[in-house]
């Protein structure tokens, strides 16, 4: 099912409540909108596709799919599904959706499911993920192409938001991949001399293990670890 316009609050509140039938874990009312679904047998593939042109303009939508394809992608059908996502404006949107999954998600047949649906698809020209969050050349745009998360960037976009995989735990996934945390170090030695290892994990929102954090500030080249304990901190040295 296509966007045929950018969508109003209405249509937003219509999707909820359509997902929400569902099984998605979301609300929404049954306002009139534009759109029609065809017989029940595709309508869920359907919905799933238009849902995913109207994330671009709804952060909270990102979560909300990722969670119901991880409890209900067996309710899908493949075929359907990449028939009716290869029809949006960008179905590289599925790709995103299929990293965040993956990193919570071992399961096998699942990451096959996504993989099937996404096959053959190339990274769109690099572009913000979320549309009209904030103007272009702002201080966050200037934020957002320094520090994309993988995830994002794997596909093309660019983009931040950490969406939740679990609601009552909130957990959230994603993370920065090497060359961005790299950007990060540099950011931080040029705001000040030194640092801590916490800090350095604030600075990442604490998407990666103290452990990798450690190996990356240990084979960051001429940074060294000096003193001891809660006052240990890594600087650069000649």
């Amino acid at each position: 099912m296509v966007l045929k316009q950018i969508p109003t609050q209405e249509d937003l509140m219509r999707l909820y409540w359509e997902l929400s039938q569902m099984g998605a874990p979301c609300i929404g009312e049954k306002k009139k909108w534009a759109y029609h679904l065809p017989p029940p047998r595709h309508s869920k593939e359907e919905l799933v596709s238009l849902a995913c042109e109207m994330v671009r303009y709804d952060p909270r939508l990102l979560s909300i799919l990722i969670i119901y394809l991880i409890e209900h992608w067996q309710e899908l059908n493949p075929l359907h599904l990449r028939k009716a996502c290869f029809q949006i404006k960008t179905p590289q949107v599925v790709g995103v959706l299929k990293e965040f999954i993956l990193e919570y998600s071992q399961g096998l047949e699942l990451k096959y499911f996504l993989e099937y649906v996404v096959k053959g698809l190339r990274p769109v020209s690099p572009q913000l993920f979320f549309i009209g969050l904030f103007s272009i050349g702002s201080h966050k745009h200037e934020l957002m192409a320094q520090r994309s998360l993988k995830q994002y960037l794997k596909w093309g976009f660019l983009g931040r938001e950490r969406p939740l995989v679990n609601l009552v735990s909130k957990q959230a996934v994603g993370t920065y991949d090497f060359q961005t945390r790299k950007k990060i170090i540099f950011n931080i030695l040029h705001a000040q001399k030194s640092f801590s290892l916490k800090e350095y994990l604030g600075a990442l929102d604490h998407t990666i293990s103290r452990q990798q954090a450690l190996y990356d500030l240990k084979h960051f080249r001429n940074l060294k670890l000096t003193g001891h304990g809660r006052g240990a901190k890594w600087k650069l040295v000649a």
